[in-house]
């Protein structure tokens, strides 16, 4: 079966919230930890992210190598069900 996925904005996400909708956070954990919505859970899509550098065209350039975390889909399965209807956020600008 399809899953409807639909992009709302810090206040839709915000009203949805208080409604009474669940949050899930995947950021990584250290992200979490420094700040979140409250009574939000978090299970990291990425288990780490290292910043690599390389050298191109005579210029240092940053990028990073992201490792996805292999049990994602278990652990999101175990805390939500299948037809539950779930925030999700991956970025920290709901929080400025």
């Amino acid at each position: 079966s399809a899953v409807d996925i639909v992009t709302v904005d810090g206040h839709e996400a915000r009203g949805l919230v208080a409604s009474g909708n669940r949050y899930l956070d995947v950021r990584l954990e250290e992200d979490f930890e420094k700040g979140h919505v409250e009574g939000a859970l978090n299970i990291p899509y990425y288990s780490s992210v290292t910043p690599q550098g390389y050298l191109l065209s005579s210029d240092l350039v940053w990028m990073s190598e992201k490792v996805k975390n292999p049990q994602f889909i278990e652990q999101v399965s175990s805390l939500f069900g299948k037809d539950e209807v779930f925030l999700v956020v991956s970025t920290s600008k709901l929080f400025s």
